[in-house]
């Protein structure tokens, strides 16, 4: 008897075991990469996304790192990517400016620092501030940890001390731009009037009624369809990880 009543006992903590796990798995589930033209989470892009579309562009998401050459979109979004983008696909992604749109990079990843450096922008770590100031001298409260260094640029943000967290520069035959934070862009951030302005006028103005790719390529998990939300099935039985 009492050799059932400790059976029981350890079938018991086994399957409390597995409920724990699976209640961590299926939370984590949910936590898609910051920057996630997918996520509804304050560090996601989704509102970016809809914006886009409700302002008139045309938002696409490329969950490959390859550009259409007959369908070349206007500007190319590359937000907080989690692993570097190689040579041969910098260059597919140069395709955009290469026909006279803009490359944007936003964000402190260190990919992304990564990808700024190889683009000639130096991406420096840089004491943590809650402010930065726009061109025409607007203050808004944006969180940054980095800085950038180049010479021939337009500063679009500065910081109180001087330095430089996103610039604009000629890239070929159109333009780069590179923000050291991925804070103006994120679902919480667009909330602030002044903050969703600068990315309006700087980010989807100049797209106008064109296309807006935002790079999923990069980020470690995507639904497999813009209507197919994150399962835990899918992450279980449809990525690496899983």
């Amino acid at each position: 008897m009492s050799r059932i009543r400790s059976s029981l006992i350890l079938l018991a903590l086994a399957v409390g075991a597995l409920i724990v796990s699976w209640i961590q798995v299926a939370r984590d589930a949910a936590r898609l990469p910051v920057g996630s033209s997918y996520s509804f989470q304050d560090d996601g892009a989704q509102a970016l996304y809809e914006w886009s579309r409700a302002v008139g562009a045309q938002p696409v998401r490329l969950q490959q790192p390859v550009i259409d050459p007959n369908a070349v979109p206007k500007a190319l979004l590359i937000l907080q990517p989690e692993s570097v983008a190689a040579q041969r696909e910098q260059e597919a992604f140069n395709a955009v400016p290469q026909g006279g749109g803009t490359l944007i990079l936003v964000g402190d990843s260190l990919a992304l620092q990564i990808y700024s450096r190889q683009l000639g922008v130096d991406f420096q770590p840089a004491q943590v501030s809650a402010s930065a100031v726009t061109a025409d001298g607007q203050q808004l409260g944006i969180t940054r940890r980095g800085r950038l260094r180049v010479a021939d640029a337009s500063p679009l943000l500065t910081a109180a001390n001087g330095d430089l967290l996103a610039l604009q520069k000629p890239y070929l035959n159109g333009a780069l731009i590179i923000l050291a934070t991925p804070q103006p862009l994120t679902n919480a951030a667009l909330r602030d009037e002044r903050i969703a302005r600068f990315v309006y006028q700087h980010i989807l103005a100049p797209v106008g009624t064109a296309t807006i790719a935002f790079d999923e390529a990069h980020h470690s998990y995507t639904p497999l369809t813009a209507d197919q939300p994150a399962t835990l099935d899918r992450l279980l039985y449809g990525t690496a990880p899983g």
